[in-house]
C-alpha cells in the first residue's frame, strides 16, 4: 500500500539498490583481478633464473679508464675506457694516437736491389674490446685473469726514401708518402691486479691478431716495371719475417701512385694504469 502512494520513489530506491550492488559487485570483481595480476607477477618474479637477476646487480665501480705505459716507449699515447656491463663481462674502447718516431728495424729490407730507409710514423688507432673475466676475488669492480676479443682500425702514415740500383747500372733515387690502413680481430688474455680498492694495473700479455691491410704508396715521380717489382719484393720480406703468405702486390691508381692489400698477423701487448670510479 505504501509503495502504490509513492510508486516513484520504490522504484527510485529499488533500482538505486540495484546500481549500488552492481556497483559493489565491479569494485570488488577489479579489485580481485589487480591482486590477482599482482600475485603473478610477483610469482614469476621469483621464479626468474638466477642468471636474469644477476643482470640487474652492478659492481661498486663499474667504469676504469686507464692509460697503457708500455706504449709510451714507442711515442705512442694510449688510452682505454673500460665499462662492466654483465657481471664478469665488460666492454671498453681505447684510442691511440702515434705523432713520431722511426720504425722498427724489424720493418726494413735490404736487398741487393732495393735499399729503403723510413721516415717517422704518426697516425692513430682505435680499439674496441670485450672482456671475460674467469675468477676473482674482487667484488668491487672487474679484476682476475680474463679472456676476450679486441678489433684494431688503424691509419699510419710516413714516408720512404729509396735507392734502386740494378746490377751494372747507375743506381736511381725516389721517394714516396706512404700510408697504412689497417682492420683487424684478434684475442687476448690478460690479467688485471687490484691496489688499494681503486688503482689497477692491466697485464696484457697475450693478444695475437689477424689484420686486413692496405698499403698506398704515392712516389715523387714515375717508376718503372722493375723498380715496382723490388718495391713489392721489399714489402713481402717484411710480411714473410711476421709468418705472412708474402703475396703482395701493387695496382697503379695513376702513375705515381700504388696500393695493394695483403693480410698480416700481428700481436699486442701492454701494461696500463687505471683508476675505477
Amino acid at each position: 500500500m505504501f509503495c502504490s502512494d509513492n510508486l516513484y520513489l520504490c522504484y527510485y530506491k529499488d533500482d538505486h539498490m540495484k546500481a549500488s550492488s552492481n556497483y559493489h559487485y565491479l569494485l570488488a570483481l577489479l579489485l580481485t583481478a589487480v591482486f590477482s595480476t599482482v600475485g603473478a607477477q610477483t610469482s614469476e618474479e621469483s621464479q626468474k633464473p638466477e642468471r636474469l637477476r644477476l643482470f640487474e646487480t652492478k659492481y661498486q665501480y663499474n667504469n676504469i679508464p686507464k692509460v697503457n705505459v708500455m706504449a709510451m716507449a714507442f711515442n705512442n699515447v694510449s688510452l682505454y675506457y673500460e665499462r662492466a656491463i654483465y657481471p664478469n663481462v665488460t666492454a671498453s674502447i681505447g684510442a691511440g694516437i702515434k705523432t713520431s718516431g722511426k720504425s722498427h728495424k724489424i720493418f726494413e729490407a735490404n736487398d741487393y736491389n732495393l735499399k729503403a730507409d723510413l721516415g717517422s710514423i704518426s697516425g692513430y688507432s682505435i680499439t674496441p674490446e670485450f672482456r671475460y673475466y674467469l675468477k676473482t676475488c674482487e667484488e668491487d669492480l672487474p679484476a682476475g685473469f680474463y679472456a676476450g676479443v679486441y678489433f684494431r682500425y688503424n691509419i699510419y702514415k710516413t714516408n720512404a726514401n729509396f735507392v734502386h740500383q740494378i746490377p751494372d747500372s747507375v743506381p736511381s733515387y725516389f721517394s714516396s708518402d706512404a700510408s697504412l690502413r689497417e682492420l683487424g680481430v684478434g684475442i687476448q688474455l690478460g690479467y688485471q691486479l687490484v691496489i688499494k680498492k681503486r688503482f689497477t694495473v692491466d697485464f696484457l700479455f697475450f693478444g695475437p691478431r689477424y689484420s686486413f691491410l692496405k698499403l698506398t704508396n704515392e712516389f715523387n715521380g714515375d717508376i718503372t716495371a722493375s723498380t715496382k717489382q723490388d718495391v713489392e719484393d721489399y714489402v713481402n720480406s717484411v710480411i714473410e719475417r711476421f709468418g705472412g703468405e708474402g703475396d703482395f702486390e701493387m695496382e697503379k691508381s695513376t702513375n705515381r701512385k700504388f696500393s695493394g692489400s695483403m693480410g698480416f698477423p700481428s700481436f699486442r701487448f701492454g701494461i696500463s694504469l687505471g683508476y675505477a670510479f
